[in-house]
Formats: C-alpha cells, sequence, structure tokens
C-alpha cells in the first residue's frame, strides 16, 4: 500500500479532490438461497477542472457456492459525464486456482482503446467498457423513449469489442424487502444459447428517481430464476 504522504503529493500534482464516495450493497439469490454479495462503489473526483467518476463492482460467492466455486471477481471503470472510459481494469479470481487481470485505456484524441493483454487497436465511436456502459443505460431518461425500442452500444470485454442491444420494457413496480420500487425495466439482449429462455431473459430494474440499479433477474431454462437485488 502506498504511504500516505505519497498519496496526499500525489493528489495535489495531479490536482485531484475527492468530492463524494457512495456503496451501495446486493445480493444474488436462487429461490431462498443466498449464494453470492456484491458492492457497487461510486467515487467522484475532479481532475484538472473534469469531473470524473469511477465505479466499482466487487462480487463474491458465499456459503455453498464459495466452497463450490469460489469466485471473487473485481470490474471497474473511471469515465466522464458523457460515460466515456478513461481508464478501467478487470481482476478475475476464479476456482482455487485461475486469475486474469487486465487494464484498459481510452485515447479519445487517437480514437484507440489499449489492452494490457491484446494492445492497441481503433475503437468503435463511443466505446465503453462494460461498467461504464452499465451505468450509462442505467442513467438514460426513459421517459418519452417508446416501450420496445432497441438501441445499440460498442463495448469492449474480454481483450475484444463487439455491439450490444438493450431493449426498454417500459415502467414496472418492483418489490424487494419489503420495500417497492417504481423502476425502468430494460434488457441487454444476450444469445440464449442453451442455457438461457430467451434474448431477453437479463432484466435490469433501474429505480426511476434515483437512477440507482435496485435488482436484476436472469432466466435460465431448467434452473428458473437467478436474482440480484439491493440490500438497503
Amino acid at each position: 500500500m502506498k504511504r500516505i504522504l505519497f498519496i496526499f503529493s500525489s493528489l495535489l500534482i495531479m490536482g485531484v479532490a475527492i468530492c463524494q464516495t457512495t456503496v451501495d450493497n446486493y445480493r444474488f439469490r436462487y429461490g431462498a438461497i443466498i449464494g453470492a454479495t456484491a458492492t457497487i462503489t461510486h467515487k467522484k473526483s475532479v481532475e484538472n477542472g473534469k469531473t470524473l467518476t469511477t465505479t466499482t463492482l466487487d462480487g463474491r460467492t458465499r456459503g455453498l457456492a464459495d466452497a463450490l466455486f469460489r469466485v471473487h471477481d473485481i470490474f471497474s471503470s473511471t469515465y466522464d459525464e458523457q460515460f466515456l472510459p478513461v481508464s478501467a481494469y478487470r481482476d478475475i479470481h476464479e476456482g482455487k486456482t485461475y486469475t486474469k487481470r487486465e487494464d484498459l485505456s481510452f485515447d479519445r484524441s487517437a480514437g484507440t482503446v489499449t489492452s494490457s493483454l491484446s494492445g492497441t487497436e481503433h475503437a468503435a465511436p463511443k466505446l465503453r467498457d462494460m461498467v461504464s456502459a452499465l451505468m450509462y443505460v442505467a442513467n438514460v431518461d426513459y421517459s418519452n423513449v417508446e416501450k420496445g425500442s432497441r438501441t445499440k452500444y460498442y463495448v469492449f470485454h474480454e481483450e475484444e469489442q463487439f455491439p450490444i442491444e438493450v431493449k426498454y420494457n417500459g415502467i414496472e413496480d418492483v418489490k424487494m424487502n419489503k420495500k417497492t420500487y417504481r423502476c425502468y425495466s430494460i434488457s441487454p439482449l444476450v444469445d440464449p444459447g442453451n442455457l438461457l429462455e430467451k434474448k431477453e431473459s437479463l432484466i435490469v430494474y433501474v429505480d426511476i428517481a434515483t437512477h440507482k440499479i435496485v435488482g436484476a433477474k436472469l432466466h435460465f431454462k431448467l434452473a428458473g430464476y437467478f436474482r440480484l437485488e439491493i440490500v438497503e
């Protein structure tokens, strides 16, 4: 860990001032079984007059799931007010031995993205990593968006860039932990393959008042629904 004096000196040199930090806690469950927990942390800063946000998703298995699979994955992105990332990383720990770290940097003026694993390549327009893309989708104002409409975004994940479509499903009241949230319902469309029920198998719920992700559910063909819930 860096020394406190070095941290303060670095902040002064870079012109960075930490403005705000928020943390949201989540749990993954299948029926009554809690298989994993996660946090989403947002840290705002001002660097040379430019506001940046660093969002970190930190998830790990718990209980029996941890004994069987042992997963601890971290995804982090630093992005501007348009949710365009400056840098990002993923730090994967799965099973007893598998680990993987990838760091990304985005050069908007040059139109490139650089991966610590795959090198530098031309970036698609408004290319985002998975975290900044998720935050952007959650912060869209859907009040004037037609139900059923689809929007395409470009993301960089697992050493490659590709387009994904997000479908707006409309407004839904979602009850979790004895509290009801008025939510936008959105579905990143995924290839169902042999496991998922359909392309809209993943549904993400975004609280209309705060644009905070409060829940999600994923429908498997044979196993039913796995759910993500905010813990407040």
